[in-house]
């Protein structure tokens, strides 16, 4: 399906692209269709841009097409899990004593536009979940990006680097920003299909990376798992007023 799609983009038929967008979304789990459809085909651009079948422009086009069906598909998405909602509904959960501000998340780009918009699907898959996702567009120095990390006071970086471009430059990141916040959760969003899987994995968690993930899934699911790690907590007004 990946690849019936990705032929879509390059056709530039966005309207069929968009049909096996929304059409994965009705029959398969919603939130899998960035890492069945959208992700690969950056990554399919890149690797046959870095092989010469495809020019920067083609490789241009994709992403911007990609960009566009993702605003699509993370539509599509909350009309489905409505539609869920209104066919089981389920008693909301009991408020809690107090509020804690979102798990605050710092999305990195690697190299360049296809690792934003990685970034950006990453964004929609965990909007269900009290994580605030920021994600910076501006490449940064190491000494730079350590200084926007300790300001903003960030729990966890996710670094987006997909292949098929080696992984040198965020190993240096990495090892850079290990030796000056010890303490940081950084994972590696080392995305992309099977046919274009890393195997550099453990290199990157020997420099210092926390988590490596292969799937977006798998880091919103790291990511969900750190949601218990201390956080500064928010007054409750209406307590504050009451007391």
């Amino acid at each position: 399906p990946e690849y019936n799609y990705y032929q879509r983009l390059l056709a530039r038929d966005q309207n069929e692209a968009a049909d096996l967008v929304e059409r994965h979304i009705k029959s398969h789990l919603p939130m899998s269709v960035y890492d069945a459809l959208l992700l690969p085909a950056l990554n399919y651009a890149e690797r046959d841009r870095l092989e010469g079948r495809l020019s920067e422009v083609e490789e241009t086009l994709v992403s911007d097409s990609t960009r566009e069906l993702i605003t699509d598909a993370a539509e599509w998405i909350r009309e489905v899990a409505q539609e869920l909602a209104e066919s089981n509904p389920i008693a909301p959960a009991p408020d809690l004593p107090g509020r804690r501000q979102p798990l605050r998340v710092l999305g990195y780009a690697a190299n360049g536009a296809p690792d934003v918009l990685a970034l950006q699907m990453l964004d929609h898959l965990v909007e269900d979940l009290p994580i605030n996702l920021e994600v910076h567009t501006t490449r940064l120095g190491t000494n730079a990006l350590v200084s926007l990390l300790r300001d903003q006071k960030i729990s966890a970086l996710c670094i987006a680097d997909l292949p098929p471009s080696p992984p040198s430059r965020t190993r240096y990141v990495v090892k850079r920003l290990r030796a000056a916040l010890p303490d940081l959760r950084i994972l590696v969003g080392r995305w992309a299909p099977e046919a274009l899987a890393d195997e550099r994995s453990d290199e990157l968690r020997a420099d210092g990376a926390t988590h490596v993930a292969a799937s977006l899934v798998d880091t919103r699911d790291y990511l969900a798992g750190l949601l218990d790690l201390p956080r500064v907590a928010v007054a409750d007004q209406a307590g504050i007023h009451a007391a």
